[in-house]
């Protein structure tokens, strides 16, 4: 390839050829001054700082809509009568408390674990958090929306159109707009709850948020009730199970008592000892005068064959007495009777002393039930705002114009970059 006498002579002249022939890429400072730095940044300028700021001027200045913002303070309080069950002590002293080894005691104790049941000495629901989530919740979008209200706050056409809502939008859009919108942030430290609304009105703004505080305080009494009808449907199903149980164990000791014949065990087993005691008694004196007999007069002593009849008899009764007494061949005894009576019998005073527990416990939760009440108390009503603070137009506009800036910085450094490659 060759290169002509003025080509050669041109300064600065850069040639690169393909394998296919010569194909010249060629750059000249000279030529390439319309592309300098320079020229370059201020269009960059004109487009990437100058249009967007004019753009949000134009909007935040006479387009934009203002927004306002109501505020609400409140905090969450529930109030119950209640009082911790002492019935150890009641129970201790009845029904022979001392005879069943310390039984009222126990069920002391266990009447103090039911406090549980009936939630002790808690306040109730004091904690913020239910209702602050509960706000941020799909749920209050939809009762608010349920006739289309909350949809028109949002979408009136007196709204711009880059900040209205769309009057087609679904639930969930709607839902994501609230969430955009309203804030409801608790303090730790005091334990309560701010509510801030903003709206494109005073009027919204303030009905929203009083709206929405109304709907709060129905979930809080909903709650409640749901928790005094759990309270006494878990009381009443103890009361149940304890009156199921005493009766059982009631039962089962009227049949062992027909079966056995025994009413009062402690009577039966002093009688059946007394019987064998007096007929041993009675041998031992018929023996000695057996004895007596033969001394004085022999083995054909007058009396002494009645005397060992009589003295084989009162074996035959001592042996009866001593296996009703301890087990006889079929293995009935009234010692295992009087036994099973005192089990049976135990198991009947316990399920009669959870008995009275749970009834306890059942009247208490009644009347808590009837004292349990939660509320919102709010001590800063929403208030109605007199002025919009939002958008801060200046500070909007800056905001653009330092975004507008960046991106700017950003196009002229890789410009000169790709100028400097190019030279």
């Amino acid at each position: 390839m060759r290169t002509s006498l003025a080509e050669a002579q041109t300064p600065y002249l850069s040639v690169r050829a393909s394998g296919r022939g010569g194909l010249r890429l060629a750059a000249l400072r000279h030529q390439t001054g319309r592309f300098s730095l320079g020229k370059i940044g201020l269009a960059l300028a004109l487009v990437l700082v100058a249009l967007p700021v004019v753009l949000a001027t134009i909007y935040y200045v006479f387009l934009a809509s203002p927004v306002f913002t109501s505020e609400s303070r409140f905090v969450v309080r529930s109030t119950v009568e209640a009082s911790p069950l002492d019935l150890g002590s009641e129970l201790s002293g009845k029904d022979g408390g001392k005879s069943i080894g310390g039984l009222g005691g126990g069920l002391g104790n266990l009447a103090g674990a039911a406090d549980g049941l009936t939630g002790g000495s808690q306040t109730g629901m004091q904690d913020p958090f239910v209702v602050s989530s509960y706000m941020m919740s799909p749920e209050i979008t939809n009762l608010l929306d349920r006739d289309g209200w909350l949809r028109r706050q949002f979408s009136s056409t007196t709204i711009d159109y880059w900040s209205r809502l769309d009057e087609h939008a679904s639930q969930e859009e709607l839902f994501a707009y609230w969430r955009r919108h309203v804030t409801a942030a608790v303090d730790r430290r005091s334990n309560t709850l701010q509510l801030r609304v903003r709206a494109y009105s005073p009027e919204a703004a303030q009905e929203i948020a009083t709206r929405a505080l109304g709907l709060a305080e129905r979930m809080i009494a909903e709650i409640t009730r749901r928790q005094r009808e759990d309270t006494l449907a878990l009381a009443r199903a103890e009361v149940v199970g304890a009156e199921a149980r005493y009766e059982k164990s009631g039962l089962k000791l009227q049949q062992l008592r027909r079966t056995t014949r025994i009413v009062e065990p402690a009577q039966e087993t002093k009688a059946a000892v007394t019987t064998l005691l007096r007929l041993i008694y009675e041998r031992i004196r018929a023996r000695t005068e057996v004895l007596t007999l033969e001394r004085l007069a022999g083995n054909s002593a007058p009396g002494r064959a009645e005397l060992l009849a009589t003295i084989s008899g009162l074996d035959a009764q001592i042996k009866e007495a001593n296996g009703r007494l301890t087990g006889d061949s079929d293995g009935k005894s009234v010692l295992s009777a009087v036994a099973s009576l005192e089990e049976l019998e135990l198991e009947r005073r316990f399920a009669q002393g959870m008995l009275t527990v749970a009834a306890n416990v059942f009247d208490r939760a009644r009347r808590e039930a009837e004292h349990r009440s939660s509320f919102l108390l709010v001590y800063l009503e929403p208030t109605r705002p007199a002025e919009s603070r939002e958008p801060n137009i200046w500070a909007s506009i800056a905001f653009v114009a330092a975004l507008a800036g960046i991106a700017w910085l950003f196009c002229v450094t890789a410009a000169a970059i790709t100028l400097d490659q190019i030279g």
